[in-house]
């Protein structure tokens, strides 16, 4: 048996005892002693069961008053019994045979010393909450509840309510000598099947920021049929909104284990390429030669691993083409909007150079993001099969000696992906011959 807590922004199981002689379909019933809210669970096949209630404890910074720390406290405190109720709700976890009311066991004492966050709680001590918790289950009624109200209170920092700020209603800070109108623009880049920092989400700031049309009300422009709205206006290329076509595509969902595209060439777990950053020549492979290959990443079936078959994603025919949204402002500037896919089966983020691939989406997206920024959002122009990283092979010097602690070499062509002349004066990519460095 074990608290699972929450301990300096991680999740922790904390063990305090077992019990003996428990088989699968007992029933588990958890009780707070103090405010007699209770929780049951059957034991599953596996022997797994997970039981909460609504409980209160001090927390630890609060209890060093209690167990009679000062400032210059850093090592545990030892309670005892009449203590340990003191510091958290007092808890008792039955376990009944079957679905009877025959108690099997009765757990109500730490079974061996617990440590958690400056207090040692000795075996044999009342069974106590160890932090605080609402005891809400997942996907209940209660818990949906209780996110609404944490969301009112964590909203004034939400990237969203930040994003409505960009261009469709601009906070005033005119107050600020520095500030002057649109000097903010924002390429917003959620990258295609991300599941760490979730693509809906990025999808979700692009619908508030107006990237895909106005949420705002505009009845001389926009008939009802779209909601008086421009982000309801169906794109000419797709016949649908923006936003409903990357529901459509499966672009807000990001997930390749759905295999919504089971008919792409090799296999299906890829996600779509809304914007094709590629224009189409991006493949990848199962083989070895690309590490996200070798180690399963590309999203390949386990038959397929190790093998050199290039494969595609779905992308816009010619006849539609690719998203890419910009947004021009008055003065001739923009706000823009892309999801990129950088490996089939998605990727956080963008990598460093990946010059090993038929197309480099990593350094292409960096020289995207890098010409908006130097031209603070002036151009937002596609430069085709500029997937380069150096418009030459640098060499590197410390103290006039060459110097390459990576490879113990210089690096070759197949290494770094040189641009051509064209993408070297569209990307403004200027690599020096030497860099020199001097100890």
């Amino acid at each position: 048996m074990a608290f699972i807590v929450h301990d300096n922004a991680r999740e922790h199981n904390i063990f305090i005892g077992s019990l003996q002689g428990v088989k699968a379909g007992d029933r588990v019933q958890l009780e707070n002693l103090v405010n007699k809210e209770q929780d049951s669970a059957l034991v599953d096949a596996w022997g797994n069961v997970r039981v909460a209630v609504p409980a209160d404890a001090i927390r630890a910074v609060e209890r060093r008053g209690l167990l009679g720390m000062d400032d210059r406290s850093v090592s545990p405190e030892v309670v005892d019994a009449e203590l340990a109720i003191k510091l958290g709700d007092r808890l008792t976890l039955t376990v009944f045979e079957g679905s009877s009311d025959t108690t099997r066991v009765q757990f109500d004492a730490f079974e061996e010393a617990v440590e958690f966050q400056g207090t040692i709680y000795p075996s044999g001590t009342p069974l106590v909450a160890l932090q605080e918790g609402l005891g809400l289950k997942r996907n209940t009624p209660s818990f949906r509840r209780f996110l609404g109200f944490a969301q009112s209170a964590l909203g004034p920092a939400d990237p969203a309510t930040w994003s409505a700020r960009i261009n469709l209603e601009p906070n005033d800070t005119s107050y600020d000598p520095n500030w002057r109108p649109g000097m903010t623009h924002v390429l917003q880049m959620p990258t295609a099947g991300d599941k760490q920092v979730p693509v809906n989400t990025g999808v979700a700031m692009g619908r508030l920021t107006g990237l895909f049309g106005s949420w705002l009300r505009d009845e001389n422009r926009y008939g009802p049929e779209t909601g008086w709205r421009e982000i309801f206006e169906p794109d000419p290329r797709y016949g649908v909104s923006i936003d409903q076509v990357l529901i459509d595509r499966f672009v807000v969902e990001g997930d390749p284990r759905f295999q919504r595209f089971a008919d792409n060439p090799v296999h299906g777990n890829v996600v779509y390429d809304i914007d094709n950053v590629s224009d189409g020549t991006a493949t990848f492979t199962c083989g070895n030669s690309d590490w996200s290959g070798k180690n399963g990443e590309n999203g390949c079936p386990d038959e397929l691993r190790g093998q050199e078959i290039l494969f595609p994603v779905p992308h816009p025919d010619e006849s539609e083409g690719p998203l890419r949204i910009a947004r021009q402002r008055a003065d001739g500037s923009y706000d823009a909007f892309r999801i990129p896919v950088l490996r089939p089966a998605g990727q956080h983020g963008i990598y460093n150079p990946q010059p090993f691939r038929t197309f480099d989406a990593d350094a292409f997206m960096v020289n995207f993001t890098t010409q908006f920024l130097g031209t603070r959002g002036g151009s937002v122009e596609h430069r085709a099969g500029c997937d380069c990283s150096a418009s030459g092979l640098p060499a590197f010097t410390v103290n006039d000696e060459p110097y390459y602690p990576s490879f113990g070499r210089a690096c070759t062509t197949d290494e770094l992906r040189i641009c051509n002349a064209e993408c070297t004066e569209g990307w403004q990519i200027e690599t020096p011959e030497v860099a020199q460095c001097v100890r």
